[in-house]
């Protein structure tokens, strides 16, 4: 982790917000549908918009519409098994938000690897991995939403 940590500059190369990754380790419909709203306000065209669950339950992978990464993913060193994970670490997002309800170790990986331009998460700010951090409740997405939005607007990535 700290080798990719280490490589990491933030980027401002990106004037607003076209692409979005979210990545989530529950994909309750509430919260799905809390990111879609997100990605409409910002105005980010679908084929720009990818959803990836982050799980230990595989069985993840026929329920959810998306990309699914399992620990079964990563190789004891830290590596990538699947091609389609590789591809996804090399794909330039301008936003990346994580949206945990616990704390997750993969999910925090995948954020690390991530070509992500912004990285924004959810959590307490314990961690250098992301850009900002916004401590809200995973009960209530919106919330955490609502202050995205508004952290996007002061940093003028808002398409006008």
């Amino acid at each position: 982790m700290a080798a990719l940590l280490q490589k990491r500059a933030f980027s401002e190369e990106f004037k607003e917000v076209n692409s979005i990754v979210v990545l989530l380790d529950n994909a309750k419909a509430e919260v799905v549908d809390e990111f879609e709203k997100l990605r409409r306000f910002l105005r980010v065209p679908e084929q720009n918009f990818q959803l990836v669950l982050i799980t230990a339950d595989s069985s993840k992978k026929e329920d959810f519409n998306a990309l699914v990464i399992t620990p079964s993913e990563i190789t004891w060193n830290g590596n990538f098994r699947s091609e389609e994970v590789r591809d996804f670490t090399h794909q330039r997002f301008d936003l990346l938000i994580a949206f945990a309800e616990k704390d997750n170790e993969l999910l925090k990986l995948m954020a690390e690897a991530s070509a992500a331009s912004l990285k924004i998460a959810r959590s307490k700010g314990e961690n250098d991995i992301f850009d900002i951090s916004i401590a809200a409740g995973f009960e209530k997405p919106e919330v955490f939403v609502k202050e995205l939005q508004k952290i996007l607007k002061i940093l003028n990535k808002v398409r006008e």
